[in-house]
């Protein structure tokens, strides 16, 4: 009886982390000491591998792929005993892909590719137990969408396998999930960052903002499918002239910054006084730069918000195993925070 009365404290888990395990997202397959250290130290399982990007080009009239993984030959794939593939489609593939035909060619497209990729860095090196794609769809995409995730299921690359389905959905999708569908799959993972406007020069961080969060969670545990958790620990600079988003650059340090840029009254925003350049892209005078990041005390934040929400146990996938700041984190103070 004392249990039933103070639920809310007693007897909740103090912690429902399954798992952590990390996106890679670079084009250029790598996994440096420090990346391989956080993968052993997390006792992570898996690895989500971006394969290729696909999207509308304007100009030839005709969906492509694009940011193919590239493996160098000598890399060894052993620091995780499986690997996911992720296929990344832009929204308006869906504006242009509509009919059964061209959606069906799509799909086995997509399939094939992956094969490809599969049989030529990882058959026989690590498990593939699940297809991943990621795609921010919408209500007029949503059909299109929905089509091409049921005929990807019946590809040689899935069904053969017997491997499963995920997909990525956005914070949106969940608040308003019978207006947006969901999704066919077999589970899904929450993206819980890029939640901001990043046309929008005056934002202030549109990689996490906590109050943003809270209000698209109140559906949150009665999503259908399974959900896996998608937590940002990365930064970038977001670029702006005239006012206007001019590009987000990565691979840089803060310092690089402080010591190239003009820093302002607000925190965080720079201006280049002079023609400059940041990690290989070039700045104009008179540009604005807005630093971005997602500070331990916010992620931490983030996880309490989501516990709250979320009563089922669920796994973490880190975005990304690339960046700069989850490399030189400390591996202890990151993991504290998923209680592992």
């Amino acid at each position: 009886m004392l249990c039933i009365a103070f639920t809310l404290f007693s007897c909740k888990k103090e912690n429902n982390v399954n798992q952590v395990d990390f996106y890679h997202w670079r084009a250029n397959y790598s996994l440096p000491t420090s990346a391989s250290v956080l993968l052993k130290r997390a006792k992570s399982k898996r690895l989500y591998v971006r394969f290729f990007d696909v999207d509308f080009h304007e100009e030839q009239s005709e969906i492509f792929p694009k940011a193919t993984l590239l493996i160098p030959e000598d890399t060894k794939i052993t620091s995780v005993q499986e690997v996911v593939p992720v296929v990344y489609l832009t929204n308006r593939v869906f504006e242009y892909a509509k009919t059964d035909v061209a959606i069906n060619t799509l799909a086995g497209q997509v399939a094939d590719k992956i094969n490809r990729l599969l049989a030529k860095d990882f058959f026989n090196k690590v498990s593939i137990p699940e297809i991943q794609i990621d795609c921010d769809w919408t209500v007029n995409t949503r059909a299109s969408y929905f089509k091409f995730l049921e005929v990807l299921k019946q590809k040689s690359v899935i069904i053969k396998s017997n491997r499963k389905l995920s997909v990525t959905i956005r914070l949106h999708q969940i608040k308003y999930a019978e207006k947006t569908g969901i999704p066919p799959a077999n589970s899904a993972v929450l993206m819980l960052y890029n939640m901001g406007d990043l046309g929008n020069v005056n934002e202030q961080n549109s990689i996490l903002n906590l109050e943003t969060t809270k209000k698209y969670l109140e559906n949150l545990n009665r999503y259908p499918l399974h959900l896996t958790m998608a937590f940002p620990y990365y930064d970038w600079a977001v670029v702006y002239r005239e006012g206007k988003l001019a590009g987000i650059i990565n691979s840089f340090t803060k310092e690089m910054l402080v010591q190239n840029f003009e820093t302002t009254t607000t925190p965080n925003i720079y201006r280049a006084t002079n023609d400059a350049y940041l990690n290989g892209n070039f700045i104009y005078t008179n540009d604005t730069i807005r630093y971005e990041s997602v500070q331990l005390s916010e992620l931490k934040k983030l996880k309490q918000l989501i516990d709250h929400k979320y009563t089922k146990n669920y796994s973490v996938i880190m975005y990304h195993l690339n960046s700069l700041p989850i490399q030189n984190q400390s591996t202890d103070e990151l993991f504290k925070i998923f209680g592992k």
